[in-house]
């Protein structure tokens, strides 16, 4: 849940820029009532106190989310808003790993330094040059 926290955090104190890898969007069945993964440590959950990320991003902050394009993604990928400062890369070939498979690529620092910095088109060009393709996919605010 480290990137569920990480996006929550601007809520709370001030923060320039988020990287987020793999995050959820939420835990609740309610919110990602297709989401299977881990439904035996959910059901252990007495109460969920922050229902989902979305009333929680702040407008001041930058943030980089980065998911996998397979299906196993998708309850906690497609709920995420359209917002102009939520830069959304989804990685084709990859699943809950978008981490590991950029640092695999030599690039997991590069692209967080460059999220850290807001320089978007520096993140996007990583991300292809570790996709092999000229740009990554961004949804969101393109």
């Amino acid at each position: 849940m480290g990137g569920f926290s990480a996006l929550i955090m601007p809520f709370y104190m001030p923060v320039r820029a988020v990287a987020a890898f793999s995050p959820q969007f939420s835990i609740s069945p309610e919110v990602v009532p297709d989401e299977k993964r881990w439904e035996i440590y959910r059901d252990r959950i007495s109460e969920i106190k922050i229902p989902s990320i979305k009333e929680f991003l702040a407008d001041q902050t930058e943030y980089y989310v980065f998911h996998g394009r397979h299906p196993r993604e998708a309850p906690q990928r497609e709920p995420f808003p359209r917002k102009a400062n939520l830069h959304h890369f989804i990685m084709r070939n990859t699943v809950h790993n978008t981490s590991q498979r950029l640092k695999q690529f030599g690039l997991l620092s590069d692209v967080i330094q460059a999220a850290f910095s807001r320089d978007t088109p520096r993140v996007t060009d990583l991300l292809g040059q570790a996709l092999g393709k000229k740009r990554a996919d961004e949804t969101g605010n393109n």
